[in-house]
């Protein structure tokens, strides 16, 4: 489980763009690594270590492991492309696409090791309405019953607040310069406000703006994840497991029930069901669809047309 790897910079706009632009060249990709990356990229030091913290993070680069001077040491050598970075450079570099930041946001819940709070808190973390010191309490708890070496409370504070700022819409908004705009593209999946004069954060549990294809990437990550069914076979889920299944849909989009079942049955109509369909009645509901790498639903949505 990994903190702070972000030197608590926000994923900034542009940010993504940048790092995808080396790492798709075989011979500009060691930049990245390369003592002078703040140089390359046009950016502090700090937020260079950032870029690469968030390209592994989001699942857009990996580490390429090479053979060390004993066969059996293996060392990191420069950061490669993900299939996922080649299909978003393809499809939609410039990240312009929401479904792209959905597919993102999934990630990284999905990304434990680099990005341990986002995991915790879409997972475990149960309060709707919150201040952060609530929050950052409910945290240190639950590292604490883990081991005895965890992150100390300044580091936990920290990568919390990174996380906040990453989500919350501020309210009201702040009149700010676009020439000073930081706000992360994050901000923009509505998936929490945060109220400056109460000093609260809440949660905004409704139905979003969330394409088929996008929410059925997160449902494959969620069962890889689980080892629940193998590729390609028909899976059939309670409605209320996947509610409340680890990395599913239920959690990482912050939808209650009510708007999850609209959205799934807007999702039904619109392809006919195709791709998902709603079976059995009230409390014995049952989502049926296929179980699907999470990649083969990326690429779908991409050759169906952005966000139709």
């Amino acid at each position: 489980m990994r903190y702070g790897g972000h030197q608590t910079f926000t994923i900034r706009e542009g940010w993504l763009y940048k790092g995808l632009n080396f790492l798709m060249s075989e011979k500009d990709s060691e930049k990245l690594i390369h003592k002078n990356a703040a140089d390359y990229l046009g950016v502090g030091r700090n937020m260079a270590k950032s870029i690469n913290h968030w390209l592994l993070a989001t699942g857009l680069a990996e580490k390429k492991k090479v053979p060390g001077k004993s066969k059996k040491m293996i060392t990191t050598k420069n950061l490669i492309p993900t299939d996922l970075a080649k299909m978003v450079w393809k499809n939609d570099p410039y990240f312009l696409d929401r479904g792209t930041w959905w597919i993102i946001h999934a990630n990284l819940v999905n990304s434990p090791n680099e990005a341990a709070t986002w995991n915790w808190f879409f997972n475990n973390f149960h309060l709707d309405r919150f201040q952060k010191q609530v929050c950052l309490q409910a945290l240190i708890r639950n590292e604490s019953m883990k081991s005895s070496r965890n992150p100390s409370n300044t580091t936990l504070d920290r990568d919390l607040s990174c996380f906040l700022n990453s989500y919350s819409k501020e309210i009201p908004s702040k009149k700010k310069d676009p020439e000073d705009e930081i706000e992360s593209p994050l901000v923009e999946l509505n998936l929490m406000n945060y109220y400056r004069q109460s000093g609260y954060y809440q949660i905004r549990r409704e139905k979003k703006d969330i394409n088929l294809f996008t929410f059925l990437y997160s449902l494959a990550l969620a069962h890889k994840s689980n080892d629940m069914v193998p590729d390609n076979e028909t899976l059939e889920i309670p409605f209320f497991d996947l509610v409340n299944l680890k990395n599913g849909p239920g959690k990482i989009f912050a939808l209650n029930n009510e708007d999850l079942f609209e959205l799934l049955l807007s999702f039904e109509k619109q392809y006919e069901g195709k791709y998902l369909e709603l079976l059995g009645l009230a409390g014995d509901r049952l989502v049926k669809t296929m179980n699907k790498p999470s990649m083969t639903w990326a690429k779908t949505y991409y050759i169906s047309g952005i966000d139709q």
